[in-house]
């Protein structure tokens, strides 16, 4: 925080923003296009890594991601490395021919500075506009 002459400047917390899926750290797989802040043409075994997600002491066990797929079913793998343990989650998002929003629970909260890596397993084939993790007890 930043205090100029009665103005407070906050840092925003990139974990609990709408982060553009190609505003990624890492991406790297067989199939995928970018397009404009989208990923799009997600297939299997790509991987999409953002790092310096700081989740602080209260963290977060929810996650909204807006996509679109024409699959029924796409699997997707979530896992969260803190550099000595890796906790992962698996989520499955449903068909949407136009971009649908979705909040998937963890089943158990997330805590303190992670990397957090999406792994399209075999199968899939969706476009993936932004990702948001809501921080525990919010309201969404």
């Amino acid at each position: 925080m930043v205090h100029i002459k009665g103005f407070q400047f906050h840092k925003p917390v990139k974990a609990y923003q709408a982060i553009n899926a190609a505003d990624c750290d890492s991406l790297y797989g067989d199939s995928y296009t970018i397009n404009g802040g989208a990923i799009e043409h997600i297939g299997n075994n790509v991987s999409v890594e953002f790092r310096g997600m700081d989740f602080g002491p209260e963290g977060t066990d929810r996650l909204m991601l807006r996509w679109r797929s024409e699959l029924l079913k796409n699997a997707v793998q979530i896992l969260f490395s803190d550099g000595q343990d890796t906790k992962r989650f698996l989520i499955e998002t449903d068909a949407a021919p136009a971009y649908k929003e979705r909040v998937f629970a963890l089943g158990e909260s997330v805590t303190g500075l992670q990397t957090v890596t999406f792994v399209f397993l075999p199968g899939c084939s969706l476009d993936l506009q932004t990702i948001q993790f809501i921080l525990c007890g919010a309201l969404v």
